[in-house]
């Protein structure tokens, strides 16, 4: 059941974005090493895979392209500002996706076994999902170029997707079934109600900033974590949220500590390869839990809900900032 976007639950708060979740599944022709949290090396094979599929140019660089504003790799995999008010606010705009990668298990030796499967989710959010059709070409033609720094060759072996988002229910994908999804006001999930003790578990590191300085455990506050939050969600509805329909999100929080029963976190250190700088970069982030009085988030509810899926902080679309919600009577 799909209901309009004033109507999330009853705490008055309302997020007109639809969010649309894609399993895909790829069967790895020999052994590959993943790093721990291998958001950045998906990130970059669907962007290599994207690339080959999109560009008519074969350029080596988009730098001067004639096509650039209409290419379908720049649109969606770069996200530039257009307009003189978008490029005044952004250097690049939030993507309309994030990569979902921490609900698979991660093996402690890293090292997949022969023709093992690896699973990741796609988040696309508003009308992004009528992209899909692109994605998954995409990482067909990355599964010829190869995965990590073996290149592995992969091919796509399933894919899914979420009926309802939140729901945990997912349906095949058949491209030549007419996949005609819905990115209208019917296509907005309910929003659960919230009940008892609500467990917040960071499931790959969170990147917040304060003051131009990464937070660490004892900087973190819930207030400043709400405020990051709806800051991310406010930009997602502006730039790709449902046309005619209110957003109303709570007001700059303060004092919602008290909502807070417990906190467990740990600053977790790891590193990335970035092939662009062709350097190692540093992407250390928060891991760990909170434990939330329910009762006391009140508009806050459906906010954490969709974060879940949106992510919170640096580098979220490769997978950053991710959390779930736990709810306990």
């Amino acid at each position: 059941m799909s209901v309009p976007a004033t109507q999330t639950g009853n705490s008055g708060t309302s997020i007109p974005l639809v969010v649309h979740r894609v399993r895909f599944l790829l069967k790895l022709e020999s052994p590959v090493r993943l790093p721990r949290f291998p958001g950045s090396t998906l990130r970059g094979l669907l962007g290599h895979g994207l690339r080959k599929t999109a560009c008519v140019t074969l350029r080596t660089s988009c730098d001067g392209c004639r096509l650039y504003s209409r290419c379908d790799y720049v649109t969606f995999f770069e996200s530039p500002a257009s307009g003189k008010s978008q490029q005044k606010r952004y250097s690049a705009m939030p993507h309309a996706w994030v990569l979902e990668t921490a609900p698979f298990p991660l093996r402690e030796k890293r090292g997949l076994p022969k023709r093992d499967s690896l699973s990741f989710t796609l988040i696309l959010v508003g009308k992004a999902v009528e992209k899909l059709p692109l994605a998954v070409t995409a990482m067909r033609q990355a599964g010829r170029l190869g995965l990590g720094h073996e290149n592995t060759p992969f091919h796509v072996e399933k894919i899914f997707y979420e009926r309802v988002l939140g729901s945990d229910e997912w349906q095949p994908y058949e491209a030549k079934a007419g996949f005609r999804p819905d990115t209208g006001v019917g296509a907005l999930p309910v929003v659960p109600e919230p009940a008892g003790l609500t467990t917040l578990r960071f499931m790959t590191p969170l990147r917040m900033k304060r003051e131009k300085r990464l937070v660490r455990p004892a900087d973190f506050s819930m207030d400043l974590f709400l405020s990051s939050l709806r800051l991310r969600i406010r930009e997602l509805v502006a730039i790709y949220g449902l046309p005619g329909q209110d957003c109303v999100l709570p007001a700059i929080p303060s004092g919602l500590e008290s909502a807070v029963v417990e906190t467990r976190l740990e600053w977790r250190d790891w590193t990335r390869y970035s092939n662009r700088q062709k350097t190692s970069m540093k992407m250390g982030g928060l891991l760990g839990h909170l434990k939330l009085e329910s009762g006391h988030l009140g508009q806050w509810w459906p906010l954490l809900w969709y974060g879940q899926w949106l992510h919170v902080g640096k580098q979220s679309s490769m997978g950053l900032g991710q959390y779930e919600l736990v709810t306990s009577l």
